[in-house]
């Protein structure tokens, strides 16, 4: 008689702490909203329509510009991996002319790229409340492939002359080659990815490292990287994306403070200096 096969529970990360930063080192966040079903062109009119709909929540986008975007997929080959490169998608690029915002729109995808973050109530969910009911308006997009979000954080220190400065700041278990005794002083860069699962269809990756930052005289900067993703297909709904949306947003959250001390998140939050 086979053996029962229990079924594991799936890994869980405590809830996130909501207070906001008083130095948030985000760089810029990424939005991106995969379509299934029948490919049908943006046109100019819809671009602008889009456009105007989000000046009303301060997306201004004084440039809307032709885009392209490079379909791409995998098949197996003999048991390899072998990409698979598709037709050119023709679409629109709406473009904030402090650069603050980009969106992207094409027939299977849409990206909306913020890069003066500030909070998600304040800087992003609004947006995409807007950006969701124009699509559902104009495109009338049938189904959902995959929802998105990636956190770009740049944590900064001009006085870290070596990576073992982020010892203390960083979790410990996370820094690996820059404790190493005969090592770690000497690393210039260590850059490493962590795949994370918590379901079949919600995953995350983890890009994260020192990295020598040219734009602070050389000082070691510290990479968070943090690519959440929802593949559950399913039709699409505005409701139902901004759902998935949010809760990505707090499921990078709790990623990006599990990365970090809570000695140093205090810093951050503006609590210790």
């Amino acid at each position: 008689m086979p053996s029962e096969v229990r079924s594991e529970p799936p890994p869980r990360l405590p809830s996130p702490d909501r207070r906001p930063l008083e130095q948030p080192p985000i760089e810029l966040v990424i939005f991106e909203l995969l379509l299934l079903g029948d490919t049908l062109a943006v046109t100019s009119k819809d671009a602008l329509a889009l456009k105007n709909m989000l000046q009303a929540v301060g997306w201004h986008a004084e440039r809307v510009e032709p885009a392209q975007r490079r379909n791409l997929g995998l098949k197996m080959v003999d048991g390899e991996p072998e990409v698979i490169i598709g037709e050119d998608a023709d679409g629109w690029a709406l473009i904030a002319a402090d650069g603050s915002v980009t969106v992207s729109v094409f027939p299977t995808a849409v990206t909306a790229q913020v890069n003066n973050y500030k909070s998600w109530g304040q800087s992003l969910a609004p947006g995409l409340a807007v950006l969701l009911d124009g699509l559902a308006k104009i495109l009338d997009p049938s189904a959902v492939q995959r929802v998105g979000l990636r956190y770009v954080n740049r944590l900064m220190d001009r006085a870290a002359d070596k990576p073992r400065a982020w010892q203390g700041r960083v979790s410990t278990p996370l820094l690996g080659p820059v404790l190493h005794e005969e090592l770690g002083d000497a690393l210039v860069s260590a850059q490493q990815q962590v795949d994370l699962a918590w379901s079949p269809t919600e995953r995350g990756v983890l890009r994260h490292g020192p990295f020598k930052d040219g734009s602070l005289g050389g000082s070691l900067s510290y990479l968070l990287d943090i690519d959440i993703s929802d593949a559950g297909s399913g039709t699409f709904d505005t409701g139902r994306v901004l759902s998935v949306a949010d809760a990505l947003h707090l499921r990078a959250l709790s990623v990006f403070q599990a990365s970090l001390t809570s000695d140093y998140l205090a810093v951050l939050r503006g609590d210790k200096t």
